[in-house]
């Protein structure tokens, strides 16, 4: 189970404001520490609610879930969703693109939309996995995301007249008093927030020429592919994450899925791989994404996948792609003028250069 580390960072955030060493907590944790560096990447979600957890329960902090949704903002979520929002030309057809995409802000949630009355709700669900103590930290974010999108449509101090939790807990005097005006449910079947039928016609309020915005983007913005969640693709998401803080370990990423170090191995060889090429394939994938972004150095690309040395991040990425990370950086401003359908994909089981990394015995 996967957690956006933009969303972490949300509950980092707080921890630091009252003085917790929050790098330190991270790593006694298991968690990555370069959270501000791949915001997009993924962690843990098993091992996120241990750590929010305990440091709750250490810092002494009553319901941090509620503390760290409310800094949720626009602009935290992923750009793929931002500009779904700003497509949309009417707050039902905002709703109906966040359910869509929000897939992608935590992999193993699944949001709908389901009549009520004369309104909406807009639930969220936990999908393939059994109830767990802890769950109201992600709950929170996945009600006040909806929360979000609604707001940008109905105005910045809109509240649902219902906000519902699966988890059964007691909020906070801070969010009831937040939500005063708001039945607050838990103990339900799924999380949901409710929204009136007299509000789904509105009109967005988003100021178009925010860099967010699928204005500002001249119309290239493109819909993402779903993430491949099998074990391998899960565990892979995840430990990119790691990969700034050095080579992470086959002990920890069986801590990460919750299996032994034999069974993970085993895992893997089902699919036809060995733990390094797993963490090979991890490192190309993640650099060929940072290599997307024009204003980031090749250098801090390097450091960022774990490589203390430029160069020898050049010949390892070299050996994957066939070309070096600036001829790679080159081929993708030519293509991205391209219809989205021609897009290169740079996937390990079918790369451009037919074959080449599957078959790479170089780590990277």
């Amino acid at each position: 189970m996967l957690f956006r580390a933009a969303h972490l960072a949300l509950y980092t955030e707080v921890l630091r404001e009252i003085g917790t060493p929050v790098e330190r907590e991270l790593a006694a944790a298991g968690l990555p520490t370069m959270l501000a560096e791949q915001p997009d990447s993924y962690v843990p979600l098993l091992l996120t609610i241990d750590f929010l957890r305990k440091m709750e329960q250490k810092e002494g902090i009553e319901d941090l879930g509620f503390l760290a949704a409310q800094r949720l903002v626009l602009s935290g979520l992923g750009a793929d969703l931002r500009i779904g929002v700003h497509r949309a030309p009417t707050l039902y057809a905002g709703l109906q693109m966040f359910c869509r995409l929000a897939r992608f802000e935590n992999p193993n949630f699944r949001f709908s939309i389901v009549p009520k009355g004369d309104g909406i709700q807009v639930c969220s669900e936990l999908v393939g996995h059994h109830e767990f103590d802890g769950l109201q930290y992600s709950e929170w974010l996945q009600n006040f995301a909806a929360v979000t999108i609604v707001r940008q449509f109905a105005g910045p101090r809109w509240c649902p007249a219902e906000i519902a939790f699966k988890s059964r807990f007691s909020p906070n005097r801070h969010a009831l008093e937040r939500f005063s005006n708001t039945r607050v449910l838990t103990g339900m079947k799924t999380a949901w927030i409710e929204v009136p039928d007299s509000m789904l016609s509105l009109p967005p309020r988003i100021n178009r020429r925010d860099p967010g915005s699928y204005a500002a983007s001249n119309g290239k913005g493109q819909l993402p592919v779903q993430p491949k969640l099998d074990f391998p693709g899960s565990l892979k998401l995840a430990l990119q994450a790691y990969l700034g803080d050095g080579d992470p370990s086959v002990n920890l990423a069986a801590v990460i899925a919750n299996i032994s170090v034999r069974t993970l191995q085993r895992r893997l060889a089902q699919y036809g791989l060995s733990y390094s090429k797993l963490v090979q394939q991890a490192r190309f994938e993640i650099a060929a994404q940072l290599l997307g972004d024009p204003e980031r150095k090749v250098i801090d690309v390097a450091y960022a996948v774990g490589y203390g040395d430029p160069s020898h991040f050049s010949r390892a990425f070299r050996r994957l792609a066939g070309v070096s990370p600036r001829e790679f950086r080159r081929g993708l401003a030519i293509h991205c003028d391209l219809p989205p359908r021609t897009m290169p994909l740079f996937k390990f089981d079918r790369t451009p250069m037919e074959g080449r990394a599957d078959t790479a015995v170089a780590s990277m």
